[in-house]
């Protein structure tokens, strides 16, 4: 099949949720056989030097690369950019248009109009309106999205069974629930450990980690908070550890610079900034849990990122959260700055429990969340699509083969 991937701001990834997303999917689809395109906004692809290479040479792991253009304001950086896309793809005779995102969906009407024979699938990533960089105007724009993106596709995919009971009570629309995936990571050399645990200032198994876009509604804020009372509540036991928060600013400049100013007044708390997967995957898998304190999400890679390197997470209650951490001990209401700082002390305390749990975590990837099993379905709605078969939307349990 020839497919499209319209809404992602490129590949390769060098942050986002989104992004990694269809990165996996276009390339696992591409190894399967099928001819993927991404639309990609140059500003965001340049950001590394795998990024580089791919804007040079227009292909990715063998996903075609087209560069729509776009304007990099705010408001209007997405919907200009998947406009672009969207008019490119109608003369390219693409069997499927995969839209990602409830935003980019505003605009599947027109090819669901104008190119009768292509099938256009949606993937609902999260409900964007939710997040706190957003006014008024934005919300109720984001809002006409997840309409559109439950009834202008001939499928739509959630990505969490949140999300698709969401859609099913709001748009009473019948959704496919198909996870976020993960790979299984790959052992690094003691070396490169070392080397990037010394660049850092870090030792093994001695630190928390948060892996974020600095926006409002990741709630990075509320952790750094919990963390500075934490070392005001329990020094002793907080003595000798720190706080990575590895992400950087992301479109709300005033929110970045007030973490900035917030983390030089807060003991041990390190800014690593955006780092390539390699040294984010490293950092990941040597601290002692991953906090994640959204305060509104989809179904985080990032967590599924550390549920494959076997460790535990400290998560906010939301109900998308619950679908992971089910052990209420590692969850805290979400505004409860307390409970979080409650929660990692009790985290450190307890490590027998903490490695068990992250054990478990490790077992949920490799039996619900493999890249291989989602691509795998991920294709057979497009063909089911294509070839106008029904889809058993209720969904199946993914395990690898």
């Amino acid at each position: 099949m020839r497919i499209a991937m319209i809404g992602q701001k490129g590949i390769p990834a060098s942050w986002g949720g989104v992004e990694r997303h269809v990165e996996e999917l276009s390339t696992g689809l591409v190894r399967r056989g099928h001819t993927v395109t991404a639309y990609a906004r140059q500003w965001y692809t340049q950001n590394t030097h795998e990024g580089k290479i791919a804007l040079k040479k227009h292909s990715y792991q063998g996903v075609h690369l087209v560069f729509a253009p776009s304007l990099p304001t705010k408001h209007l950086d997405t919907i200009t950019h998947v406009l672009a896309a969207t008019l490119h793809a109608l003369f390219q005779n693409y069997d499927v248009i995969h839209y990602h995102g409830v935003g980019p969906s505003l605009v599947a009407w027109i090819p669901r109009l104008f190119l009768p024979r292509t099938k256009i699938i949606a993937t609902f990533h999260s409900p964007d309106r939710l997040h706190g960089k957003w006014g008024t105007i934005a919300k109720l724009v984001l809002t006409w999205g997840e309409w559109a993106s439950c009834h202008f596709a001939h499928e739509t995919i959630t990505v969490s069974q949140t999300l698709q009971l969401y859609a099913a009570q709001t748009y009473k629309v019948p959704t496919i629930y198909v996870p976020n995936g993960v790979a299984l990571p790959q052992t690094t050399t003691k070396e490169k450990t070392a080397s990037v645990l010394r660049s850092f200032g870090l030792r093994q198994e001695r630190y928390f980690i948060i892996i974020a876009r600095f926006v409002s509604h990741k709630g990075i804020h509320l952790a750094m908070d919990a963390w500075r009372r934490a070392e005001r509540d329990y020094p002793s036991r907080m003595r000798g550890l720190r706080l990575v928060i590895v992400g950087d600013e992301q479109g709300d400049k005033t929110y970045a610079e007030s973490l900035r100013r917030m983390a030089k007044k807060i003991p041990h708390v390190c800014l690593a900034g955006w780092q390539d997967a390699e040294t984010t995957q490293i950092l990941l898998s040597e601290s002692i849990a991953l906090i994640q304190p959204s305060q509104s999400e989809g179904l985080s890679i990032a967590m599924l990122e550390a549920f494959a390197h076997g460790k535990p997470i400290i998560a906010s209650d939301l109900p998308e959260h619950r679908e992971l951490v089910t052990d209420s001990r590692f969850r805290y209401e979400k505004t409860k700055i307390t409970q979080l700082e409650e929660r990692m002390v009790w985290l450190i305390a307890n490590p027998e429990i903490a490695h068990v749990e992250g054990l478990r975590n490790r077992e949920k990837v490799e039996c619900h969340y493999n890249w291989d099993a989602i691509i795998r379905q991920t294709e057979h709605i497009y063909a089911d699509a294509v070839l106008n078969r029904e889809w058993n939307w209720q969904g199946i349990q993914l395990r690898a083969e």
